[in-house]
């Protein structure tokens, strides 16, 4: 899953994050996980994409998002809904959850956003401050 997160403080071994979460759930991110340490201050606004969870701590562990590791979770997160549809399923929004990367195309451009076609059919809509 890929969460927008912002950087709650500076660690020994890492990043706190902060996903702001009304049940004070927490992300972690490696040194090792993020590429870019010089522009990752406190507050700094960052996608990343969650590893695994620890239920007890309310931890996530993170990795932050890049062009490399993006593709493989768009290709995950389609490849499981489009086995869902071979399977004679159809698609619907329910299927798609927040913070699911999927690629898509622009049906229509308006003043303030994009009209996307994604998953073979679904239409949504992108406002500009997206």
């Amino acid at each position: 899953m890929v969460l927008q997160a912002t950087v709650e403080s500076r660690e020994s071994k890492g990043y706190t994050l902060n996903f702001g979460f009304k049940d004070h759930t927490k992300g972690f991110m490696k040194f090792s996980d993020s590429t870019d340490d010089e522009s990752l201050k406190k507050g700094s606004l960052i996608h990343v994409i969650v590893k695994s969870v620890i239920t007890d701590s309310k931890i996530a562990k993170c990795e932050l998002l890049t062009a490399k590791n993006c593709s493989q979770c768009v290709q995950q997160q389609e490849e499981a809904i489009m086995n869902n549809i071979d399977e004679g399923n159809k698609t619907t929004p329910a299927h798609v959850k927040p913070g699911f990367l999927v690629s898509g195309k622009i049906s229509k451009v308006y003043d303030n956003g994009a009209e996307l076609t994604f998953l073979g059919g679904l239409v949504g809509t992108c406002f500009t401050d997206h």
